[in-house]
């Protein structure tokens, strides 16, 4: 008696107001689950549609076109566990009258919620293989040799950490017992998951997006010094250097801005939903502007992983393609008679080598 009084004078209105009002948000919250469903549908078909890209359309492919793809398959695993997670949720509305079988629902719930942190670890990961693979390929050219064996072992390491990392998430999640039905975390490891979280967003949020935001920062400034060396040179092809420098460097820059703008609103996304949820309603029929909150999240959880692969496939194709067109004419610079040069063998000895598989003795040995 005395909670529902104390729930009453929170919400502001009688009982049946409240019932009307509970009603309302659950057609609500099945509309925004429906467009979560739409969403879910859009990613799932835009990481497909990249991964038959990659491996049926381009002839040449970096080592890093192959971490985009495990990125791509990752998220298309994320957005078919967050799809069918979708759908479940919504065929359970239907339970208000009978009771399901909540020993399936948890074992649910466990599966679904730890294949869901599981991949997103596992893309940060990959993020953080794929920006650091860049770094040597810029910092360290003669010294990068991606092997296809060394990518395949990489990629199984990656899924092994995260997989450790994330192998909590199958005892702390259960079923809500009473309708209406959904995934929550369990009362009796409140003391644990109150250390388990913040570590979790420590380690596999924000410090892989400080660690790319360093790198990149690093690479910005390396290339620019680099690129300045040869731009000195008193010769014609020089003047073509400070585009093509600004190009690189914009494309550099708006990579790292944008993917760890992403990464970071996707984690405070994925933690507000995961604070907010155990009291859904309570919390929305209390303070009615979180529903605009919830629809942005729900919305934005779903498109997330899909915008984040079209941007590092996007810009690793013109990232590519302006890297190697300032390398080959920087080469051009290296290659001209002494007299005409200031400083190549620095330019030359720090970022082209030959390789093994080309005619070309200053072909770059690593493409980004």
């Amino acid at each position: 008696m005395t909670v529902n009084k104390n729930f009453n004078a929170i919400t502001n209105c009688s009982p049946i107001n409240q019932t009307v009002r509970t009603s309302s948000f659950s057609n609500f919250v099945q509309i925004v689950q429906w467009l979560t469903v739409i969403a879910d549908l859009l990613s799932v078909f835009g990481c497909a549609l990249i991964l038959y890209i990659i491996i049926y359309k381009i002839q040449r492919k970096s080592p890093t076109f192959f971490l985009i793809a495990n990125l791509a398959s990752t998220f298309l695993i994320f957005s078919c566990t967050s799809l069918e997670s979708q759908v479940a949720t919504l065929l359970l509305y239907d339970y208000q009258y009978k009771k399901p079988d909540l020993i399936i629902l948890t074992v649910h719930c466990c599966l679904s919620r730890s294949l869901l942190a599981l991949c997103y670890t596992t893309s940060m990961v990959l993020l953080l293989i794929t920006c650091y693979e860049r770094y040597r390929a810029i910092i360290y050219p003669t010294k990068t040799n991606l092997s296809r064996k060394r990518r395949r072992r990489t990629f199984i390491i990656a899924w092994l950490v995260s997989a450790i990392i994330t192998s909590p998430q199958l005892f702390l999640i259960t079923v809500h017992p009473f309708y209406p039905y959904y995934c929550e975390l369990r009362s009796d490891y409140k003391l644990f998951y109150s250390f388990y979280y913040p570590f979790l967003a420590i380690t596999c949020y924000f410090i892989p997006d400080l660690i790319l935001i360093c790198c990149y920062v690093r690479l910005i400034v390396r290339l620019n010094s680099i690129v300045q060396v040869v731009g000195s040179l008193s010769i014609p092809p020089a003047g073509q250097y400070e585009k093509r420098k600004r190009q690189v460097i914009k494309m550099l820059t708006a990579t790292t801005l944008a993917s760890t703008l992403l990464s970071v609103l996707w984690a405070i996304v994925l933690f507000l939903l995961g604070y907010c949820e155990g009291n859904v309603y309570m919390t929305f029929n209390s303070f009615p502007h979180f529903v605009v909150f919830y629809t942005m999240a729900q919305l934005f959880y779903g498109m997330t992983p899909l915008a984040n692969v079209i941007l590092w496939f996007h810009y690793n194709d013109e990232l590519n393609h302006q890297m190697n067109q300032l390398f080959q004419s920087m080469v051009k610079i290296c290659t001209l008679p002494t007299e005409n040069r200031v400083a190549p063998v620095l330019v030359q000895s720090s970022l082209v080598t030959r390789s093994s598989n080309n005619n070309d003795p200053f072909t770059p040995l690593h493409e980004l």
